[in-house]
């Protein structure tokens, strides 16, 4: 009997193809790609949030580690490495990730959820919700900014603490009344 570390190559009856792998699962690579448009805010040691199907309701962090110096020309993207500590062995080698590289950080920013947006146009980087000032519904236009997966940044429009209409609102008209319901938790 011989023991067996990773890395070493096992003979299988003459094949030269190897009998099974030995994976030490504790730190992953996830490897990402970025389009090369937006790969001049990606540095080294940058943070990384990223979700699997393979692990259902669970975000993972890792950290920017290799960035390759040139772009793919077919699909014009850069491939990016993250180090990922998988030291509970949630994560599986194989599996796909979406998620997000974190490229600045500003204070003060106003946002809202996405669902509040009557209307949204990126491109012009506009859109209108509805304010509650009172017991009734207020129309807004607002100027937007960036965007998260859920969340939408607000440049002007919009004060600090002004409660918006999250649903609905395609119902409301301006000055119709409205009931403020929160929900448990919020």
């Amino acid at each position: 009997s011989r023991t067996v570390n990773p890395g070493d190559f096992v003979e299988n009856m003459g094949s030269p193809k190897p009998m099974f792998t030995i994976v030490d699962n504790r730190r992953l690579e996830l490897t990402v790609t970025v389009p090369s448009s937006q790969i001049a805010s990606v540095e080294l040691d940058q943070p990384l949030s990223f979700t699997t199907d393979g692990v259902p309701g669970r975000t993972f962090e890792g950290r920017v580690s290799f960035i390759n110096p040139a772009a793919d020309e077919s699909s014009r993207t850069v491939k990016v490495i993250a180090i990922v500590d998988n030291s509970d062995n949630a994560l599986r080698s194989g599996l796909f990730a979406k998620g997000s590289i974190v490229t600045g950080e500003r204070k003060g920013v106003l946002r809202v959820p996405r669902s509040a947006m009557l209307t949204w146009d990126p491109a012009a980087r506009a859109g209108v919700v509805y304010v509650v000032s009172g017991e009734r519904a207020q129309r807004r236009s607002v100027a937007t900014g960036a965007a998260a997966t859920d969340v939408i940044e607000i440049g002007t429009g919009l004060n600090a603490g002004e409660t918006v209409v999250t649903r609905g609102a395609f119902n409301l008209r301006d000055g119709d009344r409205v009931t403020v319901v929160t929900s448990p938790g919020a």
